[in-house]
């Protein structure tokens, strides 16, 4: 949320004269979001962290993050909340997305 929206293009090398050929990529991009993802790890942890230590529902962090100029579908804030390892041993989360 820090760099706001913007379109990556990766460019990957190799070395040609190397037998094994590795690829190389662009790892500070991938400190940013992860390979293939839409969105940033700053958003998958201000869902997380809204989910689970605010109490709010999708429909409210949605709501949020469209005020942050992120355009994410309810669907995706399902997902991104799907995606987050939780402990449920000690009563973590707030109930059901909505």
């Amino acid at each position: 949320m820090r760099i706001g929206h913007f379109i990556a293009h990766e460019t990957q090398g190799y070395c040609p004269g190397c037998a094994d050929r590795p690829i190389f990529r662009a790892e500070e991009l991938h400190q940013l979001v992860p390979r293939g993802a839409q969105y940033g790890y700053d958003v998958m942890d201000y869902v997380g962290q809204a989910l689970f230590l605010r109490c709010l529902n999708g429909k409210e962090i949605r709501h949020e993050l469209s005020r942050k100029n992120i355009r994410i579908s309810q669907l995706g804030v399902t997902v991104r909340c799907g995606r987050i390892p939780i402990n449920t041993s000690n009563g973590a989360g707030c109930g059901p997305i909505e």
